[in-house]
């Protein structure tokens, strides 16, 4: 299955040519990480369990990043090459962990404050899974706490102004009660 195919959902702008432009942060979130999860889960899993053992999820992200943008391209700002993704991991049980990572700052529509992986990391192979999650700059400052599923849909949980960590994690964690 190919996710970046399948879901055409674009974010665009127009620039000074006329033509449509995205940018690093919506590819990296809406694009590379989906496509990442959803075409090599076993992969995401092992390096997901080994930010829960060394904690180095920055490093992790700084090597997905580099997968997707090489160090010599242009379109990639210092804020992002420069980039320390700050990773806040919690486990909420035994079973479910949340990573969360805080982008760079969002600067246009569909651009994401944060990311957050939804997983089971513990037992068995048939037990590990992994949801993913984006909280985007919406119209008018509004923020949407959004999923990117298996198949390639988007689904929309609700928009707030409220922009924070908190409320991004509290509309993620009622997703799953």
């Amino acid at each position: 299955m190919d996710v970046i195919n399948q879901n055409r959902e674009v974010s665009e702008e127009s620039n000074s040519s006329g033509t449509r432009s995205m940018t690093v942060n919506y590819y990296f979130a809406h694009r590379l990480l989906p496509s990442l999860i959803f075409e090599s889960m076993d992969l995401i899993i092992t390096e997901l369990q080994e930010v829960l053992k060394e904690q180095n999820a920055s490093t992790i992200l700084s090597r997905w990043m580099d997968t997707m943008f090489p160090a010599n391209c242009d379109d990639v700002s210092t804020e992002w090459n420069d980039s320390k993704f700050q990773v806040i991991i919690e486990k909420i049980s035994e079973k479910i962990t949340l990573i969360t990572v805080k982008m760079p700052n969002p600067k246009n529509v569909h651009d994401a404050k944060y990311v957050m992986f939804v997983c089971s990391l513990n037992g068995r192979k048939r037990d590990l899974w992994v949801r993913y999650f984006t909280f985007e700059l919406g119209e008018e400052d509004f923020y949407h706490t959004c999923e990117w599923c298996y198949d390639g849909m988007h689904l929309n949980y609700g928009y707030s102004k409220d922009s924070s960590l908190e409320y991004f994690v509290s509309r993620v964690k009622k997703s799953f009660q």
